[in-house]
């Protein structure tokens, strides 16, 4: 069920290439068609800077200027932002050199497998599994944060990124998080509409709380709770036991850990986009609450945070 639910996100990710798209600027027909005049009549030709078109009325004394509209720069563009680059490069750097066991072990191999043969009940410690199962959610938790905030500018898409997240966790999300431009301060800088994928999927709420439920079922499905009744001492020292020994365990621990921190750093952008009115502190504040519980603060943030302050004309 856990992995056919992150098959599913992940189309459902992939859908969405930016989060803004741009409308086309449109010349109306009337300003490029030329009329007749008389030889007494006044003829004004505007300048290239003050028309697109050559402009000639009828019994008109003064000029009329016709100013060129405004054609916005869309030009592509990126940013290198270096903390999450720092943390990229770190975690591709440690997984394949210093982080504990070895590449393409037995036991990884058999950890692996164990998952896919039986996602329900794969044999392995429990409190490492509900872990493992946050991959399942925190993708659409991301999206749901990094959407609404991106720039149509982006020379990346964040679809495919976050889609492959779902699988490959941060190794794929970190070149686009790396490099995205500054997310958006003020949701009336937008220049066009918001994609059908974020205003009807990221930013419906009733998803935002399905999402959140299901993060809150995944420790049900591992049976951590479970097992901390049995023997809470076993639990753990299996925990670490795993962790310091498998080398696919202690990666994927580390890499679901950079994306819960990922999402608690887009919250403050987030916040700060929805309600204009506040200042770092408080959506610092915001944020840090969402921290005390790992990935589930951030679901839970997405269930309950402000609309997009958005015209409903839009």
């Amino acid at each position: 069920m856990i992995l056919g639910t992150r098959a599913l996100l992940s189309l459902l990710l992939v859908s969405s290439s930016h989060a803004f798209t741009g409308s086309p600027v449109r010349l109306s027909s009337s300003t490029l068609r030329p009329t007749f005049v008389s030889d007494t009549q006044r003829v004004h030709l505007a300048t290239p800077r003050e028309s697109t078109s050559l402009n000639l009325f009828f019994n008109s004394k003064e000029p009329v200027v016709i100013t060129e509209p405004e054609v916005e720069d869309t030009a592509a563009t990126f940013a290198v932002n270096v903390p999450f680059l720092a943390a990229w490069i770190g975690l591709v750097g440690w997984a394949f050199t210093a982080a504990p066991g070895e590449v393409g072990s037995a036991a990884d191999t058999e950890i692996l497998n164990n998952i896919i043969a039986n996602p329900t009940d794969p044999g392995i410690n429990e409190l490492y599994y509900t872990a493992f199962n946050f991959f399942a959610t925190i993708p659409v938790i991301l999206a749901a944060l990094v959407l609404p905030q991106g720039s149509k500018k982006s020379l990346l898409p964040a679809g495919p990124f976050l889609a492959l997240s779902t699988f490959f966790g941060y190794f794929a999300l970190g070149p686009y998080m790396s490099f995205r431009p500054a997310p958006v301060q003020d949701i009336q800088d937008k220049s066009g509409e918001i994609s059908w994928f974020t205003k009807n999927v990221v930013e419906n709420r009733f998803f935002n709380i399905f999402i959140l439920a299901f993060t809150l079922y995944l420790p049900v499905a591992a049976n951590v709770f479970e097992a901390y009744q049995n023997d809470p001492q076993q639990l753990w020292q299996g925990f670490v036991d795993i962790i310091s020994t498998s080398r696919f365990a202690a990666v994927s621990l580390v890499d679901i850990a950079i994306l819960y921190v990922t999402s608690v750093a887009l919250i403050v952008d987030d916040y700060k986009l929805r309600k204009p009115t506040s200042d770092d502190g408080e959506a610092q504040r915001v944020a840090l609450l969402a921290a005390l519980l790992p990935v589930v603060g951030s679901s839970i943030y997405c269930a309950v945070r402000p609309p997009l302050p958005i015209d409903s004309e839009e």
